[in-house]
């Protein structure tokens, strides 16, 4: 009377493979990362190295001043780097899916480093870093025309349809250079 609809196991080899397939280990898949998590894998990777390399446990990782804060300040250098990757911050520019795996596998299989510099290179480099300071410095600041006049501020956004007073500061003494 009723057709038997079911997906029901036929035979011996078909019951096998069901009872092969519920085992506690989960499927192998392939786990597919977004790029942001590539990004925080590399940052913790190279965090991580920093703080074995140099030994202090709050050192940080700065790509902006990479020569002062991190080369200067713990005696380490990056090593390995490779040469068709540019040396900035993931998170700050586009890097693409390849080139952040290729970082990752560099920085888990050693190629890529953080090297503890030896005493005399620390050294050279502290004088350098010391001249170009010195070089860069200016040795008369310029004064600005309008130095310590007050000088209305703007309001800007929903302060300014308000029609809150305008507020008064004054300038700097120098000008900033940029």
């Amino acid at each position: 009377m009723f057709q038997d609809t079911s997906n029901a196991l036929r035979n011996d080899e078909d019951v096998a493979l069901f009872e092969e397939s519920k085992s506690d280990e989960p499927p192998a898949t392939v786990v597919r990362q977004t790029a942001n998590e590539l990004r925080s894998e590399l940052r913790r990777l190279i965090q991580a190295s920093l703080v074995r390399a140099s030994g202090v446990p709050s050192a940080r990782m700065h790509w902006l001043k990479y020569q002062s804060q991190v080369v200067l300040r713990y005696g380490v250098e990056i090593e390995g780097w490779p040469k068709t990757i540019p040396f900035k911050d993931p998170s700050e520019t586009y890097v693409r899916r390849q080139p952040l795996e290729k970082l990752i596998l560099a920085w888990k299989e050693g190629h890529a480093k953080f090297t503890r510099l030896i005493e005399a290179d620390l050294f050279e480099r502290r004088e350098q870093h010391r001249m170009q300071l010195e070089a860069c410095r200016v040795a008369n600041p310029q004064t600005r025309v309008d130095a310590g006049e007050r000088r209305p501020q703007c309001q800007i956004g929903q302060a300014g349809l308000r029609r809150k007073p305008i507020h008064y500061s004054h300038t700097p003494r120098h000008v900033e250079e940029a």
